[in-house]
Order: C-alpha cells, then sequence, then structure tokens
C-alpha cells in the first residue's frame, strides 16, 4: 500500500535533498474494537525512493484520526520501525501496541 508521499527524490544529489530519501504518511489499521484488539501489525508501503543505503526512521503522527485522539497513540503504548527494505520497491513497516488498541494510527517515515 502507498503512503502518501510528501517528497522524494531519486537524483544524485546536489538538490534540497539527496538521493534515496523522501518522507510519507502511512495509515496503518490495528482493526476493529468489536473484533477485539491488536498488539502488532505488519503494514506494507510501496516506496520507490528508498535505496539499499537508505535511513528510515517513524513515529506516530499524533494527529486526531475518527478512531482516535492525539494522545492515544501514548496512552496505548504504540511504536513503530522500518523492517525488510527493497530498494526501488518499499519495506514494512511494523506498528506495536504494548497496550492494546484498534483502529487506524497515521505514522510519519522519514528517509535519508
Amino acid at each position: 500500500m502507498p503512503g502518501r508521499q510528501f517528497w522524494a527524490s531519486t537524483g544524485g544529489g546536489g538538490g534540497a535533498h539527496p538521493a534515496g530519501s523522501g518522507a510519507c504518511e502511512v495509515d496503518v489499521d490495528f482493526g476493529h474494537a468489536d473484533g477485539g484488539e491488536a498488539f502488532l501489525v505488519v503494514h506494507p508501503v510501496a516506496a520507490a525512493w528508498v535505496t539499499g543505503t537508505s535511513r528510515l526512521t517513524c513515529s506516530p503522527a499524533g494527529q486526531s484520526t475518527e478512531d482516535h485522539g492525539p494522545l492515544d497513540a501514548a496512552l496505548d503504548g504504540v511504536t513503530a520501525y522500518v523492517a525488510n527494505i527493497e530498494p526501488g520497491v518499499g519495506f514494512d513497516l511494523v506498528a506495536s501496541a504494548s497496550q492494546g488498541t484498534w483502529g487506524r494510527y497515521p505514522f510519519y517515515v522519514i528517509g535519508w
């Protein structure tokens, strides 16, 4: 699933952003409240701008959504990291909720 891309650079550098860098927002769905809570979600993200040397970091966006308020990610212990980077293809965003949670959370991913 593609993330909402903010910017991406695939050039040879020299511009505002180095080659292999980019940023996107990704919505991760932990499921429905009536279907039980999830503790772990692996969400594939299409991002053609990633390279074999890209370094990616991610965090909950802290925004209100139809499912959650801006503090819910902290209250539910929601964290995330990037795994399985495939150059020119994308990566997996691995999100976990130590307290268990449901619904969608937006995450920001930044790579350089």
